[in-house]
């Protein structure tokens, strides 16, 4: 195994010699007993601008004199990656490692050190210190296997703890074992999907099922985040390992294909997002396990006190899925939000529920309401429309603001029904603080066909025949089966005909309710012999064997929900409940309204 920092660089920062030797000086002095080279992958000729390379005589010395140092000549120029695969003709040892860095930094002398010691800690993964694309790596054993689940998420650098990442910052270091690259990433597949090295190695990392992890230096003092100003005082983009950066020609390195595009990214193909499926549909296998380690499954059905786990307790009626004729009628998404959630600049707060509710895959036109009340009841704060929220709506017709009273959390619902005048309209309910499955409506409109005159979710409270005799007959969710419920829960999604809902609601509504929209409406539905069934997908909902099973694989956060927003935690029901604030005014727990048993 042998060390190999590798770099490219562009003419015009080679012909400011002074400048640059800083760069390759804090690279051929680090601080480290190991062996290492320094490979500068340098073109003929730099494609971008048809210039040649002219190489100062006190680099040839340098190389020369210090034998760390190779000067790696190229006869071609395939971007900004070759700093990465220009190396690949000296480093043929499967085993051996590859610092991946930029040419306008000054670097610290531990770096080597530090590095080793975190590619250790994750062998089977890319390291470096930035990158975007922020992903939390969900780790659990289920048949015995160790697997894990890729959820999007955000951090703020310098990070505190180590973090997964879609896309690689090589400017930080990127480090890598050279076994990760077959002869395939060097095909159009890959080097034609990008202008920057970071995407085109993110969507080879990803089509290989690569980790890349984002790791903490163990000795960072300053948590001030990079790029703001905290209490008067700012700081600068980069952080450990880079020590300082370096001032070349504007014209120069990356920016030259940002001004090219007029954009921060340079040239990106669509391609590369089509595998950043950051959910819990997508699950993978902990190295150095597979597929093929799994064990089948096993041929006897789970018992329970010898006797087999008994089907729900609601019959789907006989649909044809695959000739399914849609509604004419449009079907509507509704929902509301809460002031603080407004504000939220970053894009994976309440931005990204918005965006995966825009994006869904019904086969026809579908409406979204998002209903905004002007000023919040609990504390007296106004609404504040922002900017991107208005952006949204001139971009996708479809997506509408309704202002209206704050009713609490049903304002996510009734609003949206007193506007809404055919009885046969479907309308799904969800909430502000999670991301849900591109079908998500596609298979709400179906269920309201499989289960008539019902209210359908994906997550209910308390069955009435007993299937378990454990926990999970009470919170009913990610488990396969139709089940009749006592309390359908809004977060996973509920749908609704309009005819569901009469005349007497809004008194039912000022008899009954406080906050609690989704006990409300499980009394309300009771009361008038409408079901509520909680089911699943079939194709997108896990098959939990055990109870173990269902406990350690995260159950909540199952179709269609694929993930929660980023958000304060002491909002929404939140403040309700640590206020102790009762749920309702009078109990709706009683015999004929959820305690109703509905055949």
């Amino acid at each position: 195994m042998s060390i190999y920092i590798t770099l490219t660089t562009v003419p015009e920062r080679l012909a400011v010699w002074n400048t640059f030797k800083r760069n390759l000086e804090s690279l051929l002095n680090q601080a480290t007993d190991k062996d290492y080279k320094v490979i500068l992958n340098l073109p003929f000729t730099y494609r971008a601008k048809n210039i040649p390379y002219i190489l100062p005589d006190e680099l040839v010395q340098l190389a020369k004199d210090n034998s760390k140092l190779i000067i790696n000549r190229l006869t071609t120029d395939r971007g900004p990656i070759e700093k990465l695969i220009g190396c690949f003709n000296i480093v043929q040892d499967p085993e051996d490692i590859i610092i991946t860095l930029d040419d306008d930094h000054v670097y610290y002398d531990d770096m080597i050190e530090y590095i080793l010691k975190k590619i250790e800690q994750y062998p089977y993964s890319a390291v470096g210190f930035r990158g975007d694309v922020i992903i939390e790596k969900r780790e659990f054993i289920q048949n015995g296997i160790k697997k894990y689940a890729l959820l999007g998420t955000h951090a703020y650098f310098p990070l505190k703890q180590d973090v997964h990442a879609a896309v690689p910052g090589h400017w930080h270091s990127v480090t890598y074992r050279r076994k990760f690259f077959t002869d395939d990433f060097l095909s159009d597949k890959y080097l034609n999907v990008a202008a920057s090295d970071d995407f085109i190695v993110s969507y080879y990392l990803r089509d290989k099922k690569i980790d890349y992890v984002m790791v903490a230096w163990d000795k960072e003092t300053n948590f001030i985040p990079v790029n703001y100003s905290v209490a008067g005082m700012g700081r600068s983009s980069h952080h450990y390992p880079i020590l300082e950066q370096l001032n070349f020609p504007g014209d120069s390195g990356f920016s030259y294909f940002r001004k090219q595009t007029n954009d921060h990214n340079g040239f990106l193909k669509d391609d590369v997002t089509k595998s950043w499926n950051f959910n819990c549909d997508n699950w993978y296998y902990e190295p150095p396990f597979t597929a093929a380690d799994e064990p089948a499954p096993a041929t006897p059905v789970t018992t329970y006190n010898n006797t087999t786990y008994p089907d729900g307790d609601v019959v789907p009626e006989n649909v044809d899925i695959d000739n399914f004729i849609y509604p004419t009628i449009t079907p509507i998404i509704t929902l509301t939000t809460i002031p603080s959630r407004l504000k939220a600049e970053y894009d994976a707060g309440i931005k990204s529920c918005i965006s995966s509710l825009i994006s869904q895959k019904y086969p026809g036109e579908y409406k979204i309401h998002f209903n905004i009340p002007y000023k919040l009841n609990s504390t007296g704060e106004e609404y504040i429309i922002p900017q991107w929220l208005t952006d949204i709506t001139i971009a996708n017709p479809n997506f509408q603001i309704f202002r209206t009273d704050d009713i609490g959390p049903l304002t996510k619902l009734w609003p949206t029904m007193q506007r809404t005048s055919d009885s046969e309209t479907i309308i799904v309910v969800c909430d502000d603080d999670l991301v849900y499955h591109e079908y998500m409506l596609k298979e709400q409109v179906i269920n309201q066909s499989k289960f008539p005159k019902s209210a359908v979710g994906y997550d209910g409270l308390t069955c009435w025949v007993p299937i378990y005799s454990d926990v999970r007959d009470h919170y009913i969710t990610a488990i396969r089966k139709h089940v009749n419920v006592k309390v359908l829960q809004h977060y996973k999604t509920i749908s609704y005909k309009r005819k569901y809902l009469g005349d007497d609601f809004v008194s039912f509504m000022n008899d009954y309710y406080e906050w609690n929209d989704d006990v409300l409406m499980s009394a309300y539905l009771g009361k008038n012999n409408i079901k509520r069934v909680s089911t699943y997908s079939e194709k997108y909902t896990p098959d939990y064997k055990s109870l173990q099973e269902w406990t350690s694989g995260n159950a909540a956060c199952t179709f269609p929900v694929l993930r929660h927003t980023s958000h304060e935690g002491e909002e929404g029901c939140t403040i309700h409940r640590m206020a102790n604030r009762p749920h309702f005014k009078n109990n709706p727990y009683t015999p004929d309204l959820i305690e109703k048993y509905i055949k």
